[in-house]
């Protein structure tokens, strides 16, 4: 179970509209999924770094 980046206490996992989220008992303040974000923006990382590379000329030099 994640706990909470304020306070450290235990988060409960909460379903609202369809959407998915942690909420702080303690804070009694809804809080990210900070494992969630750091997947997304390794995603998004990854797919930057994809096309970087596929969209690159290489020219090879001759000797």
């Amino acid at each position: 179970m994640p706990n909470c980046p304020c306070c450290s206490g235990p988060l409960l996992h909460h379903v609202r509209r369809s959407k998915t989220y942690w909420f702080c008992p303690e804070c009694h303040q809804e809080m990210p999924s900070l494992e969630q974000i750091i997947q997304q923006k390794s995603r998004s990382h990854h797919r930057m770094n994809d096309r970087n590379i596929s969209g690159t000329n290489l020219k090879v030099q001759p000797a």
